[in-house]
Order: C-alpha cells, then structure tokens, then sequence
C-alpha cells in the first residue's frame, strides 16, 4: 500500500521524515498504526498493516491547506497556496524546510506522547518568469529564486523574523493535539531522545 500526504505538491513538502509504529486506541479500539509528522504541517495516523487513513490534523500552523478530507486525509488545498496555477506570490507557511524536517521526534510507551522539533521557516513562493530556465548555479526548481532572500524594507525584514520560529512540541496522537509545548529562540533545532526516566533531550541550533 501507500499514501500520499501531499499530492500535486509545489512546495516540496516531502514525507521522507521518520515514521514510527504504535499500539494506541482509536475509536476505542487497539489499532497497531503508523504515525508520521512530514514537512507539510500535518500530523497522520495510518494503519501499519492497510495503510487506511485513521486521521490527521496540523501539528502547527500552515497555509497551504483548508483541513484533510476526514475520509480520505487528502489535502484540501487553499486555491491562494496553488501558485503554479494561479501565477501569484505565495508566502508559504511552512516553507520547504517544513514544519518537521530529517531531525528526528520521539514518542514515549510511559506518557504516550510524541515529541517533535517543530518549527516555522517561511518561503516566497513564485513561478520562474518567462516559464523553467536552467541556472548552473542555482536551485533548479521553477520558482524565482529573487523573491526569497530577506525583503528590502527594515519594516517586512522584521515582520519575517518575526515568522521565524522554533518548539518542541509533545503531541498526542489519540487526541490529536498538543500537550505541552517549549518556545526556543528559532528553528531548525535538533531531534529528540526520550527516555525511560521521563527525560527529553535535545540539541538546539544556537549551541544550547
């Protein structure tokens, strides 16, 4: 079986990140499952066995998505997000360093929660001008690569700093919500160990 968490994706939302099996109650039943916190921003629940989609819901905020088919778990697409449809701008939340990316989350079997590096890292989202052209020297993905170092203005340099965030969230997967949650200075921070001893550890990205 398989699953796509992010079809037709243009904000290259990939679903490489980890992916861990659980025994947890849903719908009052024990299902053994699969739970994965990709760069999209959503938290899923499949079945290890059938790959059915048992829920999801965003894990942190993102705009790229009006909510998951409760049926199904496709996306249903904010048509603003579509940029390569629409021809617009595009400020992306989250970006494509995602809201999770290959920094690995944890989940404890003693409080049954999953912890996740978590963060938010916005991105300019617009069509290459005059359609794809190749640059030996750049990120070759279609998009107009001028749109997405810092803005030009002190005011918009500060309000996309300000976009600029870093948690460890302890999400639980039965309630699909988070517990508890630490603000760290900024994002890209590292993965999660849990331990037996009710302790998490992680490496942040300023040294700490």
């Amino acid at each position: 079986w398989h699953f796509q968490a992010t079809p037709m994706d243009q904000w290259d939302y990939t679903s490489v990140q980890q992916i861990m099996t659980l025994d947890m109650p849903v719908n009052g039943e024990m299902r053994h499952v699969i739970v994965h916190a990709p760069k999209n921003g959503f938290f899923y629940v499949l079945d290890a066995k059938t790959g059915e989609f048992l829920s999801g819901k965003n894990y942190v905020y993102q705009n790229w998505a009006n909510g998951l088919d409760p049926l199904t778990g496709r996306p249903i697409y904010n048509p603003d997000g579509l940029y390569t449809l629409n021809g617009k701008f595009w400020y992306g939340i989250p970006g494509p360093l995602g809201a999770h990316n290959f920094m690995a989350m944890a989940y404890s079997p003693k409080t049954h929660l999953v912890y996740i590096p978590a963060h938010q890292i916005p991105f300019g989202y617009k069509n290459q001008v005059g359609g794809f052209k190749p640059h030996a020297d750049s990120w070759n993905v279609g998009l107009d690569m001028t749109k997405n170092g810092l803005p030009d203005t002190p005011e918009a340099r500060t309000a996309y700093i300000k976009d600029l965030h870093g948690w460890l969230l302890a999400w639980d997967p039965v309630k699909m919500e988070t517990v508890w949650k630490i603000d760290h200075k900024g994002p890209w921070n590292g993965g999660i160990l849990a331990t037996g001893g009710d302790l998490l550890f992680q490496g942040l990205a300023n040294g700490e």
